[in-house]
């Protein structure tokens, strides 16, 4: 699956050559019903609720209508933990691979004919560059956990060790705006709702056979994340047809 994605990140970069591209940062706060429980087995306030994704997207539109379309690969990774409190160890890793194809709708001047960079056009930030998104995608993600009860093993302590992968489907709602910093560079600051489907964590399973008190929470489950995102986007197609304006 890996080589999936890098295979198609060699396309992203063949095809943005002559066409519109971006790239993006996404901070997100995930929650999901199994973090809480792990929190509260290792006695730790926080577990994978911080994530950061790095991505590339290409560009196209509608020709006469303001939808703009920005399939994207995107790399993820949650907040590692690798501490040792009261003679146990905790180490958790989760990193995650998006492939999304947002839809970017722009109400104000649904009907505009703006060749983006939307700066380039007569009228205001707000009308021309503000939109609502929806973004499908599908993720493939990889678990690396390990927990020990004690510093050395022995009576009474217990190690769970799991290393597993799972595939499921994300969608985003959300918002955001477009603002030029010239022909050639747009920045577009979004916020966004996302739910993803259940994805297996073997962890859980691996303490419920080991500790009594841990709760009834499926370790396959769904999860929110809060995705405030920041995007640059590149025209260096813009940049060849005001080069050939002036041959």
């Amino acid at each position: 699956m890996r080589f999936c994605f890098l295979f198609l990140s060699m396309v992203f970069f063949t095809l943005c050559a002559d066409a519109q591209f971006s790239v993006q940062y996404k901070y997100g706060l995930t929650t999901t019903d199994a973090q809480d429980e792990h929190s509260r087995l290792v006695g730790e306030s926080e577990v994978f609720n911080l994530s950061h994704e790095v991505g590339l997207a290409y560009w196209f539109k509608l020709k006469e209508r303001r939808v703009e379309f920005h399939p994207s690969i995107n790399y993820g990774t949650n907040q590692d933990m690798d501490v040792t409190i009261d003679g146990s160890t905790k180490e958790y890793n989760w990193q995650s691979f998006y492939l999304d194809v947002p839809m970017h709708i722009y109400l104000l001047d649904f009907e505009g004919d703006c060749n983006c960079p939307t700066f380039s056009k007569d009228g205001n930030v707000f009308e021309k560059g503000a939109f609502v998104y929806f973004s499908p995608g599908i993720g493939y993600h990889l678990f690396d956990d390990y927990y020990a009860s004690g510093s050395f093993i022995g009576a009474g302590d217990y190690k769970v060790e799991t290393n597993n992968s799972a595939l499921n489907f994300r969608a985003t709602l959300g918002m955001g705006i477009d603002i030029g910093l010239g022909d050639l560079i747009t920045i577009t600051p979004s916020v966004g709702f996302a739910y993803g489907t259940a994805v297996q964590r073997d962890l859980l399973d691996g303490l419920d056979t080991e500790i009594e008190s841990v709760d009834m929470v499926e370790a396959s489950n769904a999860y929110t994340q809060f995705l405030p995102a920041l995007r640059l986007t590149f025209r260096p197609d813009y940049l060849k047809e005001r080069r050939g304006m002036f041959r």
